[in-house]
């Protein structure tokens, strides 16, 4: 059985030494966040240096999805920044 993390509730299969950011685009999801103002998010750089791919990894905001490895049973949320009041 593939290795998986749930992405907003939903598994996400990777290969091991894949990060976050590169089992969500394998499966064909490109936005992870929201800014202040709604406008959808997603991955742009994949070298840590941009932000925007910023997610909720088990309840710990900012994190840059193409930096952190994907880990079997890992908990990632889409990151709505108008709901983190000014820990963006």
């Amino acid at each position: 059985m593939p290795s998986a993390f749930l992405m907003d509730g939903k598994p996400v299969t990777f290969t091991p030494g894949q990060s976050i950011a590169e089992a969500l685009l394998a499966k064909g999801i490109t936005a992870v966040r929201k800014t202040i103002k709604g406008n959808s998010r997603g991955i742009f750089c994949n070298m840590g240096i941009c932000g925007e791919c910023r997610v909720i990894v088990e309840g710990a905001p900012n994190i840059c999805s193409c930096q952190e490895p994907a880990r079997e049973g890992l908990v990632v949320q889409t990151q709505i920044d108008a709901e983190l009041g000014g820990r963006v």
